[in-house]
Order: C-alpha cells, then structure tokens, then sequence
C-alpha cells in the first residue's frame, strides 16, 4: 500500500466524506457543463433538469445535497426554476455550477474560480492515453493541466 505524502499509511475513509467525493464530482460536473451545447434543444434542456433536480439527492453526503438544494436559500420550488434556467445553454449551466461550486468553496475556506478560469481549465485538457485499448479504460491516461492555456487555443491547435 503506498504512504501519504507525510509518510503515514493512509486511512480508510468512507467514500462519503465530501473531501473524498468533492474532488471527483466537482470536475465531473463541470467538464459536462463545458461540453453542454451552446443552445440546448427540448430533449437536453429536460434531462439536464432532471439530471440537476436528481444530484441533490444523489449526493452521497445528505447535508451536502441539503445544502446544494437550498444554496441559494431557496428551496426546491426555486431549485426548479433555477435548473430550468441553468439548462437553456452552455453559459448558464457553467455559470450555475460554478455559482454553486464556490458557494462550498467559500464555506470551506476553498479558492473561488472565476467563468473564465472555469472554461479554460475544462473545456479541453492535453492527456496522453497509452492504455493500448479502445473504448472505456480507467488506467494509463496522464492528464496535463497547463496554465494560461483556453479553450479556443486548443480547439484551434486540433483543427
């Protein structure tokens, strides 16, 4: 089993500790914001919704879904209009998971992100994939996150 960088066996935590999960998640959530169309149709507009409606629940931290639900200080029935919203296009879905990011990350004593460090970091990533396979693989991808670099320029490179 591999140390900590402090030297130490590392311990088991539950997958539910939000210093565990968040991590995961959050990029998650916004890597499918940054790749949300820029102006949804019917059918994404409504599974995005539903998909939104459903994290606070989904959540494996019930307080953090509690507190996903009510960050604005609105409840469900706002939560619904606010999804609604969040979920006509790309701009709106990124600024309101970015809104909500930074609501936990203000509480935790976390960096706040700005739109434009959001877009930049994950809407394209250089990574090198060598696991030898097509299709789904978990292992043998290196990911690079240089600093300075937006969206566009990459796009750009690949054409």
């Amino acid at each position: 089993m591999e140390k900590c960088r402090n030297g130490k066996k590392p311990d088991m935590i539950r997958t539910s500790e939000p210093k565990i999960f968040g991590p995961v998640i959050w990029p998650g959530l916004h890597i499918m914001a940054e790749n949300y169309p820029e102006k949804a149709d019917k059918k994404h507009i409504r599974g995005c919704q539903k998909f939104l409606e459903g994290l606070p629940y989904m959540l494996p931290c019930p307080s953090c879904g509690s507190h996903l639900l009510n960050y604005e200080k609105s409840g469900e029935e706002r939560w619904h209009k606010t999804t609604r919203k969040a979920c006509q296009n790309r701009t709106n879905l990124r600024r309101f998971l970015l809104t909500a990011h930074n609501s936990v990350n203000s509480n935790t004593g976390k960096k706040v992100w700005t739109e434009e460090e959001v877009r930049k970091h994950y809407c394209s990533i250089p990574a090198c994939i060598d696991d030898g396979n097509e299709g789904w693989f978990e292992e043998g991808v290196e990911l690079f996150y240089p600093e300075g670099k937006s969206c566009k320029d990459e796009i750009n490179k690949m054409k």
